[in-house]
């Protein structure tokens, strides 16, 4: 057994993690019984019935790049799910709550993993957390030791930053690798379940998330895509290249200069909030 399974069973008095599903009926992902027409994707063997839960922060922008490369590789033409962190952990899809058997990826900003697992675990063989972190504050990152359990995969938001195609393969190939390499006791030594076909899928379930962001520039950061989960205003989540494109703007440092004054300006907001556009217009005024 795993750690976390351990820590489930201890928390709810549960027998086995082998005991009967709490609905007794097949989930659609046990992967023996999945139709390529149900999630876009099929999967060999006789692997049990899993979940994979994308977790991060409220201000990690670069997890919705991680929940894409998982979603490309196991449901590549699916809609975003959503797991809520209030009141009881309710799972939506386009502001609709849908059991959660019925996608094999969601994303969630709730950091109460075990509260998850608790909920969740009795539906499925196993639930898996791949986790974004960013920052280095202790009080805004998962910690380490939850990243230690077996069934948990952590990443750094460092490794899901690109700039070019090139390297947007690479970051999806190195998410794929280390997922095989983490959950190998689960999905076993199985080169079909991630082959060439479920990289590709992918990388362009990526490409189409660039290309839908770019699309929705206009829009309010309100606004959120149902399948991709980019937000309005911001751009391609994980690229910079739109930077390296940006117009060259003359300086206006000296005229600042003439002022004989010293001063520095912060731009605050809570996370989650549309703060980047001031930003970027208070840096366009100042130092463009």
């Amino acid at each position: 057994l795993s750690d976390v399974n351990e820590a489930y069973l201890v928390v709810t008095g549960q027998i086995s993690p082998e005991a009967s599903r709490s609905d007794g009926d097949a989930s659609p992902h046990d992967v023996a019984a999945v139709e390529a027409t149900d999630t876009g994707v099929a999967f060999p063997g006789q692997i049990g019935p899993f979940h994979i839960i994308q977790a991060s922060m409220p201000h990690d922008m670069g997890s919705i790049v991680l929940t894409n490369i998982l979603m490309g590789v196991f449901e590549p033409n699916a809609d975003i799910t959503e797991i809520q962190d209030w009141p009881e952990l309710p799972v939506r899809q386009h502001g609709m709550m849908i059991p959660i058997d019925r996608t094999i990826v969601s994303r969630t900003t709730c950091s109460d993993i075990l509260r998850m697992y608790k909920k969740f675990r009795p539906m499925f063989d196993e639930v898996f957390f791949v986790i974004s972190n960013s920052g280095k504050d202790p009080e805004n990152r998962f910690s380490d030791e939850l990243c230690e359990y077996s069934n948990v995969l952590c990443l750094e938001q460092e490794e899901l930053v690109y700039t070019n195609k090139e390297q947007m393969a690479a970051v999806a190939r190195n998410v794929i690798t280390k997922f095989r390499s983490n959950f190998d006791f689960f999905f076993g030594d199985n080169p079909e379940l991630f082959d060439e076909t479920k990289q590709s899928n992918a990388i362009s379930r990526l490409e189409a998330m660039s290309e839908v962001a770019m699309r929705i520039l206009d829009k309010s950061f309100d606004y959120v895509d149902g399948k991709y989960g980019v937000h309005g205003g911001v751009g391609s989540p994980g690229a910079v290249e739109i930077i390296a494109t940006a117009p060259t703007i003359a300086s206006p440092k000296g005229t600042f200069d003439k002022l004989g004054k010293s001063f520095h300006i912060f731009q605050a907001s809570p996370p989650g909030t549309a703060s980047v556009v001031v930003t970027n217009w208070l840096m366009g005024l100042f130092e463009p």
